[in-house]
């Protein structure tokens, strides 16, 4: 076992033996190449978080193929070389000194507060850029019959923006660098998700929604657009942390956790070898076939990550906790684990994550897309599955770092954004 991280940059290039460090001995690799089907979901229990293997037994295929190695972009590899020295936490784990690139390039795995600095690794990981657009989305809400495809309950199709972001903190390579100014203070990044935001799948459809992320670790603010009343609404702080109207995924959970920091307590469970998905291969992304048309899928590799576990601190938290399995290379999460509030394992996030080089020619440096996600629901048998449509070539669907602005990103767009 690796007693500390030495996250030294220069090693980063040619990681590789450390990487594949298993925390668990009794975990075992699955030989490239092989399909493990349902009834081979048994092998792979030591390999995936505990849903991850529900889902693999539910029909979800697992097609194995050699890992690659994440690079990760030289201005963000040349900003962590420079800032991470400085960066600390303050007295309630607030981010202190930060500038850009990775903020702790070493954490000691035996450090109390080893947890927290690894989300705070998440939070301005490599994986986010400056700022970015999407267009398009291809969602279904259902319910789940072993070996029978999803039974659709709600579903909804689009080609318009779907989703844009900017980061006003940490920015490495649009300029103004490494910081937007002019913006709110305190607030580290902005996010709009829409058109159509199904926060009840019951209801009238109604977003976008609009979320401003803090450095000071208070709840986000969150706007949300009410088409019945034509009016934008600021969304009670709780509303992140709940599902309601048959939805399955709480808006803490995109992305595999969104969360702000400050409302969970983070413990470093270890470090282990687990399958992924990293360079997923086809998009649009193709749903397993019969029973197991709730995931996409794609080709899994094993990747060295962090197991950490996100207990939660607010008494309307739906959840009692979070097993997160976050990449050590990537930074991105792999998959999580949701438990209820009587510890029972209740729900699974599966992010299909395909890095490749940009795919509007901007250079040959490699980006994170992000082509299907799905979340299941292991108690109530549903799930929700999301792809982007593939309705148009991927360069023409997400646009990455292409000089968004922060007037774009404030509570009177939402209304013209439909």
């Amino acid at each position: 076992m690796v007693r500390a991280i030495p996250w030294a940059l220069p090693i980063l290039r040619t990681l590789t033996a450390v990487a594949l460090v298993a925390a668990t001995p009794c975990a075992r690799a699955i030989e490239p190449g092989r399909t493990i089907a349902p009834e081979q979901a048994k092998e792979i229990e030591s390999l995936v978080l505990p849903g991850v293997a529900d889902a693999a037994r539910r029909g979800m295929r697992l097609e194995v193929v050699e890992p690659r190695k994440v690079l990760w972009r030289r201005a963000y590899t040349e900003a962590t070389e420079k800032y991470a020295g400085q960066v600390k936490l303050g007295p309630k784990g607030e981010l202190q000194n930060y500038v850009a690139g990775l903020p702790f390039a070493n954490v000691d795995r035996n450090d109390p507060q080893a947890g927290l600095k690894l989300m705070w690794n998440y939070t301005f990981g490599p994986w986010i850029a400056d700022d970015a657009r999407s267009w398009g989305w291809d969602w279904q809400i259902g319910s789940l019959t072993t070996g029978q495809p999803m039974t659709v309950e709600a579903q909804e199709h689009g080609d318009l923006e779907r989703a844009k972001y900017l980061r006003l903190a940490g920015r490495t390579e649009v300029p103004p660098l490494p910081t937007l100014p002019g913006g709110d203070a305190g607030v580290f990044a902005k996010e709009i998700l829409g058109v159509s935001m199904p926060l009840f799948v019951t209801l009238q459809r109604s977003g976008p929604i609009l979320t401003y992320y803090y450095l000071d670790l208070r709840e986000p603010e969150t706007w949300w657009y009410v088409e019945a009343e034509r009016k934008v609404r600021r969304l009670l702080p709780q509303t992140r942390y709940e599902t309601a109207g048959g939805m399955i995924v709480d808006l803490n959970t995109q992305w595999g956790f969104s969360g702000p920091l400050g409302s969970y307590g983070f413990r470093l469970v270890g470090e282990q070898t687990m399958l992924g998905v990293l360079h997923a291969r086809r998009y649009p992304a193709e749903w397993c076939p019969g029973g197991g048309d709730f995931a996409a899928c794609d080709v899994w590799e094993e990747r060295p990550v962090y197991v950490i576990e996100a207990t939660a601190k607010k008494p309307y938290d739906i959840y009692s906790k979070r097993i997160l399995a976050l990449d050590r290379q990537a930074w991105v999460i792999v998959a999580s684990d949701l438990y209820d509030r009587q510890d029972r394992l209740w729900k699974t996030f599966l992010n299909f994550w395909s890095y490749q080089p940009d795919a509007r020619g901007a250079d040959s440096q490699e980006r994170p897309y992000l082509p299907a996600a799905t979340c299941i629901d292991l108690i109530q048998n549903r799930a929700h599955r999301w792809r982007l449509p593939g309705t148009r070539p991927l360069a023409d669907t997400v646009a990455i770092n292409e000089g968004l602005i922060d007037k774009d990103f404030v509570p009177g767009v939402l209304e013209r954004a439909r």
